[in-house]
Order: structure tokens, then C-alpha cells, then sequence
């Protein structure tokens, strides 16, 4: 498979190969992208974007991420199925179910954190829709 696009881009970033996966995340005027290379090496990534508290959860079997809001609790280790369900723990050894619509605590269902839109794209389609756009980069992570 190519690397290039076979069409002109208008606007083009060398900083990740045009078709590598990200996942992109607007929040207020920022933009974030993470490629999909970080979040199979690192499943659940806490970050902030436009001053927004998130978590970035990959599926063990790699077919997708998906973003939350959070508040300080820290989600550790790698999401875990259980048929279709998937579960992650936290700091304290609560556990979360990993949903389509939240992050659920299977403890107290009225402690949840809301879905937040994500989007998969290539590198070279993301970029000249978001060219102020940071990458997230695993190895400065905190």
C-alpha cells in the first residue's frame, strides 16, 4: 500500500507518514491527535485537550479507541474482555465498564463519565481540517 495519497491534499504535515491512523479529538479551540501506533503500545492514555480532562481507551483487539471526560480518577493496565463486555480498573481497584455512551463504575452506576467525540482518520484528512492540531507523543508522556 502507498503511503501517499492519490489525490492532492491542499494542506500537508510531514510530521506522521499521509496515511498513518489517528484519532482525533477537538475540545473548545484545540485539537489533539493520537496515532493508532501510541494507543496499541499505551491502551489508556490520560491527557487533557483544550483544558478538557480525558482518557483515551483502546480495545485490547485493537478495533477501535474511544474518549472519555474524567476527573482525577487514574485508570491503569489494559482493558480487559469479558465476552462482550470490556472493564478497566482504577488506582483504587474500583473497576469501569468501557460502554458506547460512558465509562460506568460497575460498583455505583450513578458515577459515570461521559462519551466524548473522537474521530478515526488519516493522518493527511485530519491535518488540513485541524492544522493548529497538536500530536500526542507517548514518550513526553506524563
Amino acid at each position: 500500500m502507498s503511503v501517499a495519497p492519490i489525490f492532492p491534499v491542499w494542506l500537508e504535515s510531514d510530521v506522521l507518514e499521509p496515511k498513518a491512523i489517528v484519532v482525533g479529538i477537538r475540545a473548545g479551540e484545540e485539537a489533539k491527535a493520537y496515532a493508532l501506533e501510541d494507543l496499541i503500545a499505551s491502551p489508556v492514555i490520560h491527557d487533557t485537550v483544550g483544558g478538557q480532562r480525558l482518557v483515551v481507551i483502546t480495545h485490547p483487539k485493537f478495533t477501535g479507541s474511544r474518549a472519555y471526560e474524567i476527573d482525577g480518577t487514574r485508570l491503569v493496565g489494559r482493558p480487559k474482555l469479558n465476552g462482550a463486555e470490556m472493564t478497566i480498573q482504577d488506582t483504587e481497584g474500583g473497576v469501569w465498564m468501557v460502554t458506547e455512551e460512558a465509562l460506568v463504575s460497575k460498583a455505583d452506576a450513578s458515577k459515570s463519565f461521559a462519551r466524548l467525540p473522537a474521530f478515526n482518520a488519516l493522518w493527511f484528512g485530519w491535518f488540513p481540517n485541524n492544522p493548529n492540531t497538536t500530536l500526542f507523543d507517548l514518550d513526553t508522556a506524563a
